[in-house]
């Protein structure tokens, strides 16, 4: 595998991963709980811990989508010929 096709795999990978915790960010930061009656579930969200989901997702997105750019532009730039000053 070449180096431009290892950056993109592993900048879509990246990608993916933040914006999973930037789109779950709620239900990963909600502590979940058996209501009183029994029959179904609650939960409590930690606004802060929510917080640090979507930051981290975001982060995590913008990262992995500019490493998808630049190996765009490492295969589209491959073909030219280099211009010395």
């Amino acid at each position: 595998m070449r180096r431009t096709e290892t950056v993109f795999a592993v900048g879509g990978v990246i990608a993916a991963i933040g914006a999973f915790l930037a789109i779950r960010a709620g239900a990963l930061a909600t502590t979940w709980q058996r209501t009183e009656s029994g029959n179904g579930w609650g939960g409590i969200t930690d606004p802060a811990l929510r917080n640090t989901y979507s930051t981290i997702g975001l982060i995590g997105l913008c990262f992995g989508l500019a490493l998808v750019g630049l190996a765009a532009w490492g295969w589209l730039a491959a073909g030219r010929p280099r211009v010395s000053p």
